[in-house]
């Protein structure tokens, strides 16, 4: 599966758990750690681990590495090219990775 096909399915995985403010940024010419990051947030760490757990089990892609299961306030998910962030709003805010990345 090419890469804009695996993001779609991610934002589909996603978007059906009710994720929430789902932004997708490329940032494959700044960075050599993966070519496109999608966060999205959860309304609560409950949901933030929901959101990752479904995921993990229905894109059909095995996760490179998962980071922040066990507190949940943000849950990384690595699949090579793609970044998954999954936030709660509380954390989001504070990191703030699409002001971060504001110039990609």
């Amino acid at each position: 599966m090419d890469t804009k096909r695996k993001i779609k399915r991610i934002v589909d995985i996603l978007e059906a758990r009710k994720g929430e403010d789902i932004e997708i940024l490329y940032v494959g010419r700044q960075t050599w750690i993966a070519d496109y990051f999608v966060i999205v947030s959860g309304n609560s760490i409950v949901h933030t681990r929901a959101l990752a757990d479904t995921l993990l089990g229905e894109f059909g892609e095995k996760a490179v590495s998962v980071e922040g299961m066990g507190e949940g306030s943000w849950i990384l998910l690595d699949y090579a090219e793609i970044l998954v962030h999954i936030f709660v709003p509380e954390t989001r805010s504070l990191y703030n990775l699409e002001k971060l990345w504001a110039d990609v």
